[in-house]
């Protein structure tokens, strides 16, 4: 069933996924417990820039730099990535006023599955309806495009599970990034 404003854009093959999972464990002293209400628990990392939820301000972040080459090659508006480890989820949410409409999400191990609510048809910010939340397939090395002013979220990934989540960053909050 296609669900608007969500596209499978690729699949990662396994032998590449089992790369990226091993680059990223190098990372594993980067990791910090999320500080959002929607994912308690989970540990996670910023590449580039971190965006301070409290604050609404960006900080400099992990450069990751063969990582962030990759990404890019994924999604070239990319500004900003967050890099997430293990089995702890993400509740229904839509990403914060930073983010443009368009966002990446690349799934680097099982998961039940990927929540979303396609309130907003288009990838961009057409209309606004009542819509169902739908639970969507994503193989591990999945790459989705989404809306992500759409409710997502993440349900049950397997305790050795990595994603990277690829952002472009509003116009209006391009000032504050650090130079």
């Amino acid at each position: 069933m296609p669900v608007p404003a969500l596209e499978l854009v690729t699949v990662i093959p396994p032998e590449r996924v089992r790369q990226i999972q091993e680059y990223l464990e190098d990372y594993k002293d980067a990791l910090e417990p999320d500080v959002s209400n929607y994912a308690k628990g989970r540990q996670r990392f910023w590449i580039r820039y971190e965006w301070d939820l409290k604050n609404k301000i960006f900080r400099r972040a992990n450069h990751c730099d063969r990582l962030w080459e990759y990404c890019k090659k994924i999604f070239p508006e990319a500004d900003l990535g967050l890099a997430a480890f293990g089995p702890v989820g993400i509740n229904l949410h839509r990403d914060d006023s930073y983010a443009d409409w368009v966002a990446y999400s690349i799934n680097l191990g099982e998961i039940e599955a990927w929540l979303y609510e396609p309130s907003r048809t288009t990838f961009g910010p057409g209309p606004q309806t009542q819509a169902e939340v739908v639970k969507v397939a994503v193989p591990s090395g999945g790459v989705i495009r989404f809306n992500c002013k759409n409710r997502h979220g993440v349900l049950n990934p397997s305790p050795d599970r990595w994603s990277i989540n690829l952002w472009h960053v509003k116009d209006e909050h391009r000032e504050k990034m650090p130079q």
